[in-house]
């Protein structure tokens, strides 16, 4: 695990099959693992151990794929980095689903690791080209 990982749950508990995504999350170093995991656990953003992580979201139907940006580890290192400063330590938004997806707060899982990605980038040509969103979108083996 390294950071910038996105950590992708497929399944859930409501599911007896393992054939949709049910959760999103950021990994932020090699141990911790940054989520918005829904109200049942908290009302905020989390900083949980890799194994607690996957603990809850592994066994039954439920598994982690692993996502990592080979072809450019800074920009996940970048997304860790304003995850844990500033979408937990400062500004640790609250979790709903809402359609405003460039709004930090209110947050959901997927939203909050887009958000790293797209708020961690300082280039703004970056941005404006989507390469954030071309990233993001196509599956990182």
């Amino acid at each position: 695990m390294q950071a910038g990982d996105i950590l992708v749950v497929w399944g859930s508990n409501s599911m007896y099959k393992a054939t949709a995504i049910g959760h999103a999350a950021i990994a932020s170093s090699s141990k911790y693992i940054m989520e918005m995991p829904g109200k049942k656990i908290s009302k905020h953003a989390t900083h949980t151990k890799k194994a607690t992580f996957f603990k809850r979201h592994t066994g039954g139907p439920k598994y982690v794929a692993v996502y990592r940006m080979k072809n450019h580890p800074k920009y996940a290192n970048k997304a860790a980095i304003y995850a844990y400063r500033h979408m937990y330590l400062k500004d640790n938004p609250s979790y709903m689903i809402t359609t405003n997806l460039y709004h930090k707060s209110p947050s959901y899982c997927s939203k909050y690791v887009y958000l790293a990605y797209w708020w961690g980038q300082q280039s703004l040509r970056l941005k404006n080209t989507r390469m954030v969103d071309s990233i993001l979108l196509r599956r990182m083996d």
